[in-house]
Order: structure tokens, then sequence, then C-alpha cells
């Protein structure tokens, strides 16, 4: 799902008495009652964790490009809707660099993001690699007040919209992943300062999160070869687990398990603890280009009014691996 929502308090609008909430609004009010947060999260971080990590840029010996986009809460008006790409490009023998950039609209709630990712990838012995990141980001939060239907449309309150305006930030990922068994530990903070309302930081909060995520691969089956002579697992399981840290809200976590059938076919299944179940299918459709969709069912109280959200993501990579242990390494994405 997409945590995204801003925490209005309560006491700016229920006093004033005069806004018609449309039923999007005051659902995210009743669902994230408990939550302060300007964060966007993406249901296919798995197949791509540069979206969280920066640390991951370069690291599969290979130059990528991903789109993605998600609806969000279907058959709701002003449903949340998320428009996305990413790049990551190996740059030398143990560096990369990569850029993303995220469009995020909920109700009258817009996120706009642009990052910019390096990263340095160390091999500590035969078997484990250190990879360390830095983020630099552009984001701005715009509150389009102006757009909601008023009981009394002289409310000065709601005549103009807000904006944070174009805000600088910085973000830092830490990666540690072995490569013969794919385990790994992931600790991130996309972003470390919380954006600006200017007077009325009292009444829009924001917190920023730290991801913590693990996972490893089981190959089963044996080996066998593939349809362009390559010897590959004939089934692999990759579980991982997901932690959002923020001070005073609560943890979020996520629970992934993932099969991958002979490097071609990917399904899979993600619990996010009290909020969405998703079921999800990846296809290696060439060489070059890899599909992904997510379907999820919300089990919080959204599933009164809606059932399903959808995401599909595409990846396109244009040039060959360039390290031996790429293999082995890039399983930690999946």
């Amino acid at each position: 799902m997409t945590l995204h929502t801003l925490r209005v308090e309560k006491v700016s609008i229920w006093k004033k008495g005069r806004l018609a909430l449309a039923p999007l609004f005051i659902l995210l009010l009743i669902n994230f009652a408990a939550f302060a947060q300007i964060e966007t999260m993406l249901g296919l971080y798995r197949y791509n964790p540069q979206w969280i990590n920066p640390a991951y840029v370069g690291i599969n010996g290979q130059n990528d490009i991903t789109l993605v986009h998600r609806t969000q809460w279907v058959g709701i008006e002003g449903a949340p809707k998320t428009t996305g790409f990413n790049s990551s490009f190996v740059w030398g023998e143990n560096k990369g660099f990569g850029a993303s950039a995220l469009v995020d609209q909920a109700g009258p709630v817009k996120i706009s993001v642009f990052n910019a990712d390096f990263a340095y990838h160390a091999k500590l012995n035969e078997n484990w690699m250190f990879s360390g990141s830095i983020r630099g980001s552009l984001g701005n939060v715009n509150l389009e007040l102006a757009g909601l239907k008023l009981t009394d449309g002289t409310d000065s309150y709601f005549l103009t919209n807000r904006s944070t305006g174009v805000t600088p930030n910085l973000g830092w990922g830490l990666l540690f992943s072995k490569n013969k068994d794919g385990l790994f530990f992931s600790l991130s903070q996309a972003r470390l300062a919380k954006y600006n309302f200017g007077d009325l930081n009292g009444t829009f909060k924001d917190v920023p999160y730290f991801y913590f995520m693990t996972g490893t691969k089981i190959p089963m089956g044996g080996k066998v070869t593939n349809s362009d002579g390559k010897s590959v697992n004939r089934f692999t399981l990759y579980p991982s687990l997901l932690f959002r840290i923020a001070h005073d809200v609560p943890l979020s976590t996520d629970l992934n398990l993932n099969g991958n059938f002979r490097e071609k076919l990917d399904l899979g299944v993600s619990i996010r603890q009290g909020d969405s179940f998703g079921i999800r299918l990846g296809v290696q459709a060439t060489k070059k280009l890899y599909v992904g969709y997510l379907f999820e069912m919300p089990t919080s109280a959204i599933k009164s009014v809606s059932t399903q959200s959808h995401e599909i993501a595409l990846r396109m990579s244009f040039l060959p691996k360039a390290k031996s242990n790429s293999n082995e390494v890039k399983s930690n994405e999946k």
C-alpha cells in the first residue's frame, strides 16, 4: 500500500464544522489517525529495492530502468495513485549511481519527489559484500485545499492551496549481502529532514522513517538448463521481512514470500500487518524486459468501501552483467 497520508490535526477541521469532506478524505483521516507521515511505499519494492534503499544502485552488474504505476483502493473517488520511475547504473568496478522520481496523488495531497543516488560496493571476503550509499533529493508537498467542496465557501482557511515549496533533502542506505545463500540485511533512511509547512507546522505533521529489511533465498529441486542454455535453480524461495520504524508511529511490518521458477516466473504473497494482503506475479518476458504485477486486498477499515489495489512495474535491463557473481547478488532483489 502507499503510505503517503498527511495527518491533519482534527481540531483544525472539526472546530470549523464547515468542510463537506469527501468519502476518501474521511477514510484517510480514520485509517491513519495514529500516523504522522508523508511517505510513499510501493508494494513491488522486493523486485526493486532501490525505492527504499539507495545502496542497491549498481549492485547487480547491469543497468536497469524501471517504470511503475499504482492505483489504490479502486472504486473510491480521489483514491491514491502513484506513478514513478527509477534508474540504476554500474559505474566502474565497485560503484553505482541512479535516479528516481515519484508523483503521488491522494485526494487533496500531492507529493512530488526526485532522488539522485550513489553507492559504493566493497567486497569484505569471498562471501560477504558491504554497500554504502547516499541520496540527495528534492521534494514538494501540495495541499490542494481550494478544490475541496465546502459548505461555507467563504472560509479563508480553505480558499488557497498550501505548499512546502521545493525542499532539498538527504538520505542514506547500508546493505550487507551474502552471495552464496542470498542472505542480506538492509538499513536505510530515505530522507533525513521533515517537510516545512511554515506557520502550519502545528497542523500538518511529518515523520521520516527508518527501513530495516532482511531476507534470504532457499534453492529447491536442483539445477536445470533453461531455454537459453543457462544452468539455473529449478525453484527458489525468497522469504523476507520489512520493518518501517519512526518516532511516535506504530511499527509497520511486511512479510513477503516469493517463489521463482527457473529464473523466468515469480509468484509470491505479501502481508502488511493490519493493512493488506497481496498476490504478486513477475515474468522475465525477454532477456531485457521484466514485468511485475501486484494485486492487493485491504484488511483494514478501507475494505468496507474498496476491495482491491493494483500495481504494475516494467524493468528494462539494457546492458549485460559485468560481474561473475551478479546472479547471486541480484537474487536479493526478488
